[in-house]
Order: C-alpha cells, then structure tokens, then sequence
C-alpha cells in the first residue's frame, strides 16, 4: 500500500538515517470530479492522481523506505499528490 507524507525532520540514531513524516491521507474526494474526460478514464485518473489532506499523524520510519519524491498540487482545499521520476528510456 502507498502511503504519502510531509518530511518534517531527518535524524541520525544509532547509524541509521530516519525521517519524521506527518502523513497525508487520502480524501472522500476523487480527481475526475475535477476533470472532465471520457468516464473509462475516470479509474486511471484517480489512481495516478490521488487526492489528500495533510493530517495530525505523524510517524518515523527508515529513510529506505522513501520510494519516491512527490510534489503536491492544492486543489481547492485539498492536495492532488504526483510522484518526480525519472525514467530512462533503453536501447
């Protein structure tokens, strides 16, 4: 399961490298309310465009466990979450 948070503070504890997050959560909400495209597009859309609101949770874990940078887009009052990849193409 994907989880999205915030990165409030990077620590140093016994040799390994941890980040405090404040965790978003996922919203009642759905990108294709915001979007007019065809219906079969609706599924696609929100999954690779999930809206969030940034929550009082906050967790600490391995900084290993970060997959991806993301950025944060508001919509209204809410955030739509975007993962920053890179990927390469190969002969």
């Amino acid at each position: 399961m994907v989880q999205y948070g915030n990165v409030i503070l990077f620590l140093s504890i016994d040799h390994g490298i941890f980040v405090l997050i404040q965790k978003y959560v996922l919203c009642e909400k759905q990108m294709s309310s915001y979007v007019e495209v065809p219906s079969k597009l609706n599924e696609p859309i929100n999954k690779f465009f999930p809206l969030v609101f940034l929550s009082n949770n906050f967790i600490v874990i391995p900084v290993t466990h970060i997959q991806h940078k993301c950025i944060r887009v508001p919509i209204f009052d809410v955030f739509c979450i975007s993962e920053i990849r890179v990927d390469y193409e190969h002969d």
